[in-house]
């Protein structure tokens, strides 16, 4: 029998009264059980054995046979419950991204803590941020360090959880400060399960981080994925956490390669975007409420799940930013390993076909998507991070491929597909496979801090010899394309000998360009961007309007530029105030601009730079996010813009450093308009494409080659509007070795200029008292010397 049941014996005897009985057990009688019945309730293990029943009579006694009781034990009790959960989030909000970690906190208070399910926040903010009262956040939680159980509330205007430790102020890229809060999360939250959300801005390899200590500094720090690795393991070690059910970063960038060898010891479930995040980062209401009311749900299938919540987020109607560009994966670092040695096999022999002839590699690398933003002084050129997966692709695909390393391109791809397990994906981003790694176009031959990561110097590790190997290229190929005019002389530039021609450029009649690559067969893009030389009243400054080209070019040929005279100009809904926004292409053949503006907010003085992403169709644009622009090396992070406040174009110049042609000084200058952000935001803000203000502009092209070597400026004075048009220079050959150079006179406030060479530095005006009127001509004779000279007009 089981224990725990009940069992009787029942003995019977012909006998003569009276009759006795005695019941015994093992030989030895059992006190009371003198009836012909034996009950035993709730018999255990110590009842097992043999039982016998002595009748007597006036005859004599008789002993009954044995009968023998076996019980068997009870399987043990199952385990408690081991679905008691505590999420801890790292939030490192001490600096411009104040507001958003106030907003996620809101987020996570519509769900909020439960029985057996803890949200422990610990909360730097930036208390000296104009915004905090208006954003949600009660004073008194502005300074300092907060440590917070998230409490369910239907408040989403101000956060109401309770503050269960206050600390003062902290540095949160310190890792002991990190180690302390998960020690103390897991002692004062005891759990079955944890786990982790690292809040605040990433760089993937360059960090996690920058505590601005309440806006006090500049030159802000962060911490390493090393570090992170050694601090949370400290932790773990003290709090007896084995493993954390999952590790996400709720940050840009840090879905890296890079990254991911770091967490492996500490979690089989990450998840990270290997993407800037240009939207609202987790969903915290859908995913903390789908947990609680699944908490025995596998960590791997609570990652999908809050994949899925992050999809419906990001990917909605008017997140054009997001639907154009989220990335955003769950990686299983179970396989990591596995993808570790192909990717370590595709490296050594990719480094093997890294020779100087082998021009198909870097245009492979820089066909493949990339990540992040460049700054203001580097948009459009390629960032540092590329997508892994779809670099393997291209390299299998390209017919110079030798056969090994095209079959271990497709079985290191295959291995990342089966450690990403599920992802998002935007729809200029559909190539990649959800993986980034670090590949500068220069290499990393000295870049000591990347030769120190843990994925660097681990025994076997390619990677990095193969960027060392990109590095020794690159130097050796330093010579730039070659480019010339094609057949269109130059717009209100005239050499001597040469037939001057006059260069018009208007909506109805587009300028039309030809330009030769006549040297450089790795020739991979052209840019053509608009220069203002009377922005500003000195004649040294160049100031920048935007770009009117970035496109692909393959090697010597001529190609055509087309340009109507017009720019985007940015503008509230109403069409006022239009200021030219001053954007650059982010990648080439792309539609997206990136331009910089100067933010300052209703009812403030203070100011932040800011990057407009505007996505350009046809004649019209539209702002399709707005980031942060101060962060240094860690990527930028979308933030709102409020109506009332303003945004004034930034754009980039260059000044000439005295006479010397080769010293410019890079800068920034304001518009002169600004714009009133409308009642509905960001979507009240219009972006049209319209006819620069009548005058003439500069148009520069350069040509760069596969490893970004740039060709010399080709400049075209182009004019805009019809009362510029007839304003030509023509040259009379005179005797004497002298020439003749002349202008109508109805064309006032213009200086002369000359130079030796047809270049964008070096022009020297000619003197007024130089200059004769003959008639209705501007005349200038000059002396040649048998050399060639070049003279252009430069409105004043």
């Amino acid at each position: 029998m089981t224990a725990g049941a009940n069992v009787s014996f029942t003995i019977a005897a012909t006998a003569t009264a009276p009759v006795s009985y005695q019941w015994k057990f093992n030989g030895a009688d059992i006190p009371g059980a003198t009836s012909p019945n034996l009950t035993i309730s709730n018999a255990q293990s110590s009842n097992a054995g043999s039982y016998t029943a002595r009748v007597q009579d006036s005859g004599g006694s008789v002993t009954s046979a044995a009968a023998v009781l076996t019980v068997q034990s009870l399987p043990p009790p199952p385990p408690p419950s081991r679905n008691r959960w505590t999420i801890m989030v790292y939030g490192h909000a001490d600096h411009n991204l104040t507001g958003s970690l106030v907003a996620d906190m809101q987020e996570m208070e519509a769900s909020g803590s439960g029985p057996d399910f803890n949200v422990v926040v610990q909360a730097d903010f930036d208390a000296s941020s104009p915004n905090n009262a208006a954003g949600g956040l009660p004073a008194e939680l502005a300074q300092g360090v907060t440590r917070f159980l998230i409490q369910k509330d239907n408040n989403p205007n101000t956060i109401t959880s309770t503050a269960v430790e206050r600390l003062p102020e902290l540095n949160m890229d310190d890792p002991a400060v990190l180690t302390g809060f998960v020690t103390w999360a897991a002692q004062k939250y005891p759990a079955d399960r944890y786990g982790l959300i690292l809040w605040n801005h990433g760089g993937q390899w360059q960090g996690f981080g920058g505590d601005s200590q309440d806006g006090t500094l500049q030159d802000r720090g962060s911490l390493s994925t090393a570090q992170l690795r050694k601090s949370l393991s400290s932790a773990m070690q003290t709090a007896s956490i084995a493993k954390w059910d999952f590790i996400s970063f709720d940050t840009c960038l840090m879905g890296g390669a890079e990254v991911l060898t770091d967490f492996v010891p500490l979690t089989d479930v990450f998840i990270a975007c290997p993407e800037i995040d240009y939207g609202d980062g987790w969903d915290y209401a859908a995913s903390f409420d789908f947990l609680k009311g699944n908490p025995a749900v596998s960590a791997m299938d609570f990652g999908r799940a809050e994949v899925k919540h992050w999809e419906a987020h990001h990917l909605q109607p008017g997140k054009d930013a997001d639907l154009n560009l989220a990335a955003h994966t769950l990686y299983d670092l179970t396989k990591y390993a596995a993808f570790e040695e192909k990717f370590n096999a595709f490296s050594t022999l990719l480094c093997q076909s890294a020779t100087p002839q082998n021009l198909s590699l870097p245009r492979v690398r820089l066909d493949t998507t990339q990540y992040s933003l460049s700054d203001v002084k580097d948009i459009g050129k390629p960032t540092d991070f590329i997508d892994l997966g779809e670099l393997a692709d291209r390299v299998a695909a390209d017919a110079s491929t030798d056969p090994a390393l095209k079959t271990a391109a497709l079985n290191m791809v295959s291995s990342i597909d089966t450690m990403v397990v599920a992802k998002v994906r935007g729809t200029k981003k559909q190539l990649p496979h959800g993986l980034s790694v670090y590949y500068p176009i220069e290499g990393a031959n000295d870049n000591q801090d990347y030769l120190a990561l843990t994925l660097s110097s681990k025994p076997g590790s390619a990677w990095s010899q193969f960027l060392a190997k990109v590095t020794e290229n690159k130097s050796g190929d330093n010579v730039a394309p070659d480019i010339s005019n094609g057949d269109v002389a130059l717009a209100s530039l005239t050499k001597v000998g040469a037939s001057p021609a006059s260069f018009s450029a208007s909506v109805a009649q587009p300028a039309n360009i030809r330009v030769k690559v006549v040297n450089g067969s790795d020739a991979y893009s052209m840019q053509a961007s608009i220069v203002d030389n009377h922005f500003t009243v000195k004649t040294n400054e160049y100031v920048y309007l935007g770009e009117v080209l970035f496109a692909p070019v393959n090697g010597v040929g001529t190609y055509n530029i087309q340009w109507s005279g017009t720019l985007p100009m940015l503008s509230s809904a109403t069409g006022t105030n239009a200021a030219v926004l001053g954007g650059f292409f982010d990648d080439l053949g792309s539609d997206i601009m990136v331009s910089y503006a100067e933010y300052v907010p209703p009812k403030s003085t203070d100011t932040q730079i800011v990057a407009l992403l505007t996505q350009i169709k046809g004649n019209k644009g539209e702002v399709i996010n707005v980031l942060d622009a101060e962060v240094e090396e860690l990527a930028p992070a979308g933030i709102d813009i409020e109506a009332g406040g303003t945004l004034t174009p930034l754009y980039y110049m260059e000044r000439r450093q005295g006479n010397d042609p080769d010293k410019w000084q890079s800068d920034d200058v304001r518009s002169k308009s600004s714009i009133v952000i409308p009642p509905s935001g960001l979507k009240g803000l219009t972006v049209s494409m319209a006819q620069l203000p009548n005058g003439i502009y500069t148009m520069e092209v350069q040509v760069a080659d596969v490893y970004e070597n740039e060709s010399d400026v080709l400049e075209y004075a182009i004019t805009v509007g019809q009362s510029q048009q007839a304003v030509t220079l023509s040259a009379q050959t005179l005797a004497g070795g002298k020439i003749k150079v002349s202008w109508p006179t109805f064309a006032t406030g213009y200086i002369l200029e000359t130079n030796s060479a047809l270049a964008s530095s070096g022009w020297i005006a000619v003197a007024s008292n130089q200059v004769a009127i003959e008639g209705a001509s501007n005349a200038f004779t000059d002396s040649l010397s048998g050399q060639s000279r070049f003279y252009r007009l430069r409105k004043n």
